[in-house]
């Protein structure tokens, strides 16, 4: 988890990164499992 505006510079900064935002309050991969899984499996 992080700022929005660091996970743009992260994205940026590394070479094919995607950034991905999901609608959760804290814990992305609680609230929003499937959601999570697809953004952090697909290519």
């Amino acid at each position: 988890m992080t700022l929005p505006e660091h996970g743009e510079l992260i994205a940026r900064t590394i070479l094919n990164a995607q950034l991905v935002m999901l609608p959760a309050v804290h814990m992305s991969n609680v609230e929003q499992p499937t959601e999570f899984l697809n953004a952090v499996l697909s290519e």
